[in-house]
């Protein structure tokens, strides 16, 4: 309903049987005749006082069209409600606005720089299905830790003094990790061949190659050992063996052929996955002695796009560049990570952290080089799962111990390395 005055002493109009004088100093807005013809459409309608009023439909108002550069759009202040401390913070009111103008309810949003997760936060609020993607781990938790506690964050578009709460629990969803792929060019196998052997057994922490080891067990490939054990590397350089022989029984019965009885114990293969058919296999050699062979596998994508030189793409170890990864290209495998901590007067002090990721120069990690932060749960509580509410960055240490405030008798952590691996729950003693 709009006000039916403007400014400016005017005379009566008749409304219908009645007839009206304007408030002091105003005077109606329209004509007798737009009068009549607004009494006849239902477009006037009386207050309980009975004032005239007019009606407004929003169809029928033209507005204005939103500039190219908004300015209307405040940034995420300190105390606002939805904010995160994500250093790349997006406000949810031009996240709305964008949503709204380019999808439809139900229509699937994707934002695979995610971030802080406000894509997904008003994707769910504004009745939209949502994928968001994110490298960073401390980005991956901060998205969940956003959607469990979506009900608790403000309504879309509530400017009022006493926030609204947005009042509804988000959709199910689930977290899934996958490997980074992102290769700068095609490999010839067979004339990098050697670029490739030592690329794989990286994947795998395999340092030391030693051809020599072919000799030594009779089986062509086999050139490092893993736990004092035989590596072979499945030759896909080989045509034959990349699109027409695969790694199945047969495959390891010959192997035990050629090594002629002498085999025993573990046995690797690493080869793409394609190229296995079997899982963990055991056989016996001809002098009833257990084989057990392992293959250890990953996915053909490195075959189509693994370049010759590569390094993987790096966490960050302070919120200056939470976005700025290693500009070049990757891969990675889930490795392990262990840390062991205390709670300090100061906050609390790494005693022991230890990742298998090697550096660019395929060496370990020492102390704390490898790691890029620690994810805290400062009251963490099994049931409802591990939820952030503080992250310190590798370069917040000195002397393995880091400041941490309201560390309560149930925090725990959780560590991640500069490969993004990252380790369980770790409760603070």
């Amino acid at each position: 309903m709009a006000d039916f005055t403007q400014q400016g002493q005017g005379e009566a109009r008749k409304f219908g049987d009645k007839v009206l004088s304007p408030p002091t100093g105003k005077h109606w807005i329209w004509s007798q005749e737009r009068i009549d013809e607004g009494i006849k459409a239902g477009l006037i309608v009386f207050s309980d006082s009975g004032l005239p009023y007019v009606k407004r439909f929003y169809e029928d108002t033209k507005g204005n069209i939103a500039e190219d550069i908004w300015l209307d759009i405040n940034p995420v202040n300190p105390m606002a409600k939805e904010r995160t401390n994500y250093p790349t913070q997006k406000p949810e009111d031009l996240l709305a606005r964008i949503i709204n103008a380019s999808s439809n309810p139900n229509d699937l949003v994707m934002d695979v720089f995610a971030g802080s997760g406000t894509t997904a936060a008003v994707a769910e609020k504004l009745g939209r299905r949502w994928i968001v993607c994110d490298f960073g781990k401390h980005a991956v938790y901060m998205m969940q830790k956003r959607m469990c506690l979506i009900s608790e964050s403000q309504k879309l578009g509530d400017s009022g003094k006493k926030k609204e709460k947005y009042g509804e629990a988000s959709k199910p969803f689930c977290v899934v990790s996958v490997g980074a792929f992102d290769f700068q060019k095609i490999m010839n196998l067979r004339k990098n061949r050697d670029a490739y052997i030592s690329f794989v057994m990286g994947i795998f922490g395999l340092t030391e190659r030693d051809d020599r080891l072919a000799e030594k067990y009779r089986i062509n490939n086999v050139c490092a050992l893993k736990d004092g054990n035989p590596v072979e590397i499945y030759p896909v350089w080989d045509d034959e063996f990349l699109r027409n022989v695969r790694v199945d029984e047969d495959y390891l019965e010959g192997i035990l052929t050629s090594s002629g009885g002498s085999l025993k114990g573990d046995y690797y293969i690493v080869a793409p996955e394609s190229c296995v058919r079997v899982g963990e296999t055991q056989l016996k050699n001809s002098r009833g002695e257990r084989v057990i062979f392992k293959p250890l596998t990953f996915p053909y994508k490195v075959l189509e796009e693994v370049a010759r030189n590569f390094s993987i793409e790096e966490q960050p170890s302070s919120p200056e560049n939470i976005n700025k990864l290693v500009s070049s290209v990757g891969f990675y495998f889930n490795e392990s990570v262990e840390v062991d901590l205390e709670k300090t007067a100061k906050g609390l002090k790494i005693r022991r952290f230890t990742t298998s990721i090697l550096d660019r120069n395929e060496k370990r990690y020492e102390g704390l080089d490898g790691l890029a932060m620690l994810l805290i749960d400062s009251d963490y509580n099994e049931e409802k799962g591990f939820t952030v509410d503080t992250v310190i960055y590798q370069k917040d240490f000195q002397n393995q111990e880091a400041a941490a405030k309201g560390l309560s008798d149930k925090a725990a952590v959780i560590a991640i390395d500069k490969h993004g691996n990252e380790s369980g729950v770790v409760k603070l003693r």
